[in-house]
């Protein structure tokens, strides 16, 4: 009997958020959360126009195996090849936010949470998976024609822990 084929969940657009959010203006402070959500969501909803949102074109990614360069960078060696492939919820936490740049940046740091599973396995008990949990780093610049519009110019990951099969996020 042939195995169907699995593929990974796609959020429907009934159930989608605009990227920029309606009135009334967040502050900054919100904006830069925001900013964080849709990387986010982006990630587990397997939405590339939402992930990219959060990110500047020159983006920095430092994951714990290997350095991105820019966005297009990003997609080509770590969402399209693996993120989109997977099942995934990632939780972040703890939210600390320095301004600065006289109020056109920010620094953040958040604590996170992250849960991958094998695409349309996740809801399968017993699957293999693997989690982690750590700290994000982030820099972000305000960005674009809205005025609130942040974007992540730096992240940088710092896992405090891991559980299960690491090789299943490499394996793409």
């Amino acid at each position: 009997m042939a195995t169907p084929e699995v593929r990974p969940w796609v959020m429907p657009d009934v159930m989608k958020l605009p990227l920029i959010l309606s009135l009334p203006t967040p502050s900054d402070r919100e904006a830069i959360e925001d900013c964080l959500r849709r990387l986010i969501m982006g990630l587990d909803t397997n939405d590339p126009e939402m992930f990219d949102s959060a990110l500047a074109e020159d983006a920095k990614w430092e994951l714990h195996i290997k350095t991105l360069q820019s966005r297009k960078e990003i997609h080509e060696q770590s969402y399209d090849t693996d993120i989109v492939k997977l099942d995934t919820t990632h939780y972040v936490s703890s939210i600390r936010i320095h301004m600065t740049d006289n109020g056109a940046g920010a620094s953040v740091s958040a604590m996170y949470e992250a849960h991958h599973y094998r695409g349309g396995r996740g809801t399968i008990p017993g699957a293999a998976r693997y989690s982690t949990g750590g700290v994000y780093f982030l820099r972000l610049a305000k960005y674009g024609d809205v005025e609130w519009e942040w974007r992540i110019n730096f992240m940088k990951m710092k896992p405090i822990w891991t559980e299960g099969d690491r090789l299943l996020v490499m394996q793409h």
